[in-house]
């Protein structure tokens, strides 16, 4: 049985409120991806960004999911904002998201980048257990 990986476009609730990055990200055009892994995951930016130093992206960052986020973002974005991505994306305390703003509007580019992060974290039989879902 495979897991999933559902890559949800979160681009319009991102943009909503007054979080810079993803209301830029909007204005050009672009995507704002979200996606949920089930377990925390201790994850860096740095170690975000090593593992998508190949990809073409314009950000990217992660969240683990509590009563709030425990993210390097956390503090650009509202609760209610943290609540409604979590919605979205189906998150549950416990699961760590990945976001990103890949420059293709191409959401298997977006699948690309989030296996690439959880190599670092999942093991290679969990990694080939994934497969992309796209959006219902």
């Amino acid at each position: 049985m495979s897991n999933t990986l559902n890559i949800i476009d979160i681009t319009d609730l991102a943009a909503s409120e007054d979080w810079g990055v993803a209301q830029i990200a909007k204005r050009r055009g672009q995507y704002i991806y979200g996606v949920s892994v089930s377990g925390f995951f201790r994850l860096s930016q740095e170690q975000v960004n090593d593992s998508v130093k190949n990809f073409e992206i314009s950000g990217i960052t992660w969240a683990q999911v509590d009563s709030s986020w425990l993210s390097p973002i956390a503090k650009f974005i509202s609760i209610d904002l943290q609540d409604k991505i979590e919605q979205k994306i189906n998150a549950k305390i416990g699961d760590t998201i990945l976001i990103t703003i890949p420059k293709s509007k191409n959401k298997n580019q977006a699948f690309k980048v989030a296996l690439s992060v959880f190599k670092s974290v999942l093991t290679p039989i969990q990694i080939a257990q994934y497969r992309m879902e796209t959006e219902k």
